[in-house]
């Protein structure tokens, strides 16, 4: 208040503001210089932390606001005149999560979203059940109405015009029943369909039926299937020349979505068929406008491992300027690329920076190299967008050098036993994946291979072998079922001598009986099985750490610095029961559910036996509760995959005979926003790497390009 007498009050605040700003400022600095904190420490310790409960805290505030990629996305399809988008765009960036606001975006049009995985086609529907949106499902070319249409018993047709003949007489017949009917017992009015869900197969079926002037389409994931063939021409029936047909057949307004689409150039026969269909639609002066989104937004990224258990980056693979300059220009328009660049690769950098043999070229070559911990001398400055940033202009500075000797000598994988400490992870290994080497991949881990139940019974022989037989679980269950409804009935017995003259009191003195007696009822007992058969509990850790050499200090040490949520429990009784009586399968594949253990293999007769897919369904919904450790899967589980999952393995046979988009999809199954805190991805070979990082290979564009030309030749 004598301030306030004496001085201006603006003058005052301004004068104040400035000094306590100054104070702070040199407290904190003082604060800075008393405390150590090292970077590359944190990052190698720590990594995990730049996804901690307070990182995610602060992503769940912005959740729900859109993406950039999504508004733009918008902003593109709302410009007049025919539409066409280009997306491509990482997993977990909202791709699929537009379509059902299309309808709402484009209320006089229809829109047809068309999915290969069958899980997306039923989250869309969900959605569009739950905002009253009434759509069709189209599946094997008949056209069933939801039951928002208001059509009953007859809900399914055979093509759009016997549809809209139904709604038609529909609605003539409820006119005329309003005639006689009293209006609380009106019917449900009639809607058509504001939106088709649609198969891959009946795609191209159902838009040659619509009017092209007045539909929107989304096709998610069109460059699924085309990853084999060699640039070959697809057949008609198969997954790419649907694919294709829809593409061709592409209305006014059409997105073509997937993270790993080609560029429209590589695409010119879909292209310019869509270019020249859309040209009578458009308005004088109007050209179909064709756009590409890119987006390069990224969350947690996924920590890639060589064979022997080393660090992987895209970098380590360049030998000369020209390679690494190309490669750096690839990474920035490439998110799945862009996503190995995680805090422990920055470390490898950092560490293959501090090589005798590459600081002696960098001084030499006079290249200005920030490191690691100048560049990151605030803590709050660290974030996975900041880390990625760091890599690029690292990598930047290295090739603007032009020494290709200084290239090899931070690059070169061959340098790698002058790299401090041991490998941070085991040679790869899918035998003892179950056992040994499980510790190194909590959470929950994918294996792939071209055959997924065969390599989980080459390798789960040993736990297995040291689980009861089911028989014995059931039987087990049977007895303590058995003897927990004796218990009761005594209680019971007892309560009622008690409460005789007040029967009315009976449930409160049983009640009060059973918790004297600790029972209760509706509790489940877990299973007695050896809890170190149960993989990533605390007892499976601890057991193969101990076998593995550890002492019990060390193996104690380890529990306690693994996250306790990746823990898995023992199995409850409710489980073995469901298993024993819902899946058909043999009881190897039942016990290594309860270890969990899983195969998500659609198309394998040895869990899907006479094409029973009761164990299929059942894996694909404990990996989406995320309740199993380790499941086996193929290429079908690529796309569409939403899943907690935290590592992935991925076989010679499968990587060889596959892709590098494919394998970088897979890339993009791990780290899910909001599902993991982290990511893991380890190759059985050397050239898996080298096809994922340096190989362009464009083999779907070909295959997509070859299968177009061939369709609009006949």
């Amino acid at each position: 208040a004598q301030f306030r007498i004496r001085f201006d009050e603006a003058a005052l605040r301004k004068a104040l503001g400035s000094r306590l700003l100054t104070d702070a400022r040199h407290v904190l600095g003082k604060v800075k210089d008393a405390v150590s904190f090292e970077a590359d420490e944190c990052l190698r310790s720590y990594a995990h932390l730049l996804s901690s409960s307070e990182f995610r805290k602060r992503h769940a505030a912005k959740f729900l606001q859109p993406y950039p990629t999504q508004l733009e996305l918008f902003r593109q399809l709302l410009q007049p005149g025919p539409q066409l988008v280009l997306l491509r765009s990482p997993p977990d960036t909202g791709k699929t999560s537009v379509a059902p606001t299309l309808a709402e975006l484009f209320p006089d049009h229809r829109v047809v979203f068309c999915c290969l995985a069958r899980r997306v086609n039923l989250e869309i529907a969900q959605i569009l059940y739950n905002q009253g949106i009434p759509f069709a499902w189209v599946h094997n070319s008949l056209v069933t109405c939801s039951w928002l249409c208001g059509l009953r018993g007859a809900s399914t047709s055979s093509s759009i015009e016997q549809m809209e003949q139904k709604l038609r007489d529909g609605v003539e017949r409820q006119e005329e029943a309003k005639l006689r009917m009293r209006k609380r017992r009106a019917p449900m009015p009639l809607r058509p369909p504001r939106m088709f869900v649609t198969d891959v197969m009946s795609a191209g079926w159902l838009l040659r039926q619509l009017p092209p002037a007045n539909t929107v389409l989304m096709l998610d994931e069109p460059t699924m299937g085309s990853d084999q063939s060699g640039g070959e021409a697809q057949p008609d029936n198969s997954i790419t020349g649907c694919m294709v047909a829809a593409m061709l057949a592409s209305p006014v307004k059409a997105v073509w979505c997937s993270a790993t689409l080609p560029s429209r150039e590589l695409l010119p026969s879909a292209v310019g068929a869509w270019r020249k269909a859309m040209a009578p639609l458009c308005k004088e002066g109007q050209q179909p406008c064709i756009n590409e989104i890119v987006s390069m937004q990224l969350n947690v990224g996924s920590l890639l491992v060589r064979p022997n258990g080393r660090i992987a980056a895209p970098h380590q693979l360049c030998s000369s300027v020209a390679e690494l300059r190309e490669l750096v220009s690839r990474v920035r328009s490439e998110p799945l690329l862009l996503k190995a660049y995680t805090a422990q690769a920055v470390v490898d950098l950092n560490e293959r920076l501090a090589r005798p043999a590459a600081a002696a070229r960098i001084a030499k070559a006079g290249v200005s190299v920030q490191p690691l911990n100048d560049a990151f001398r605030d803590p709050s400055m660290l974030t996975h967008a900041s880390i990625r940033d760091y890599a690029l202009r690292t990598l930047d500075a290295l090739h603007a050098a032009g020494d290709d000797e200084l290239v090899r000598a931070v690059c070169s994988a061959e340098g790698d036993g002058d790299v401090s400490g041991p490998p941070p992870f085991p040679p790869f290994g899918a035998s003892a994946l179950l056992t040994s080497t499980a510790r190194f991949f909590m959470g929950m881990t994918l294996t792939v291979s071209t055959k997924p139940t065969a390599q989980l019974q080459e390798t789960a022989d040993e736990l297995v072998g040291e689980m009861p037989s089911l028989k014995e679980l059931s039987k087990e269950v049977e007895l303590h079922e058995a003897n927990l409804e004796r218990q009761i009935n005594a209680v019971r017995k007892e309560v009622e001598k008690a409460a005789k003259g007040a029967p009315d009191r009976m449930e409160e003195l049983m009640a009060q009986r059973m918790r004297e007696l600790d029972m209760s009822i509706g509790v489940e007992k877990a299973l007695r099985v050896p809890e170190h058969t149960i993989v990533n509990s605390r007892a499976h850790v601890r057991h193969y750490a101990l076998k593995g050499g550890m002492s019990e200090r060390q193996a104690d040490e380890l529990l306690k610095s693994i996250d306790p949520s990746f823990f898995r429990h023992m199995p409850k009784q409710s489980e073995l029961t469901r298993i024993s009586i819902d899946l058909l399968v043999e009881d190897r594949w039942k016990l290594l559910l309860l270890a969990g253990v899983g195969a998500h293999a659609p198309h394998s007769a040895a869990v899907n036996p006479q094409g029973n897919t009761s164990y299929t369904h059942y894996v694909g919904e404990q990996m989406e509760k995320g309740a199993l450790s380790v499941c086996a899967v193929t290429k079908d589980f690529t796309y569409g995959a939403n899943v907690p999952c935290t590592s992935v393995l991925v076989e010679k046979a499968f990587s060889s005979s596959h892709s590098a988009n494919t394998l970088r999809q897979f890339i993009g199954r791990v780290a899910r926003t909001g599902l993991a805190s982290f990511g893991v991805a380890q190759f059985e070979d050397d050239a898996a790497l080298h096809k994922l990082f340096m190989q362009n290979d464009n083999l779907e564009a070909l295959v997509m390009e070859a299968t177009a030309a061939a369709q609009i030749e006949r």
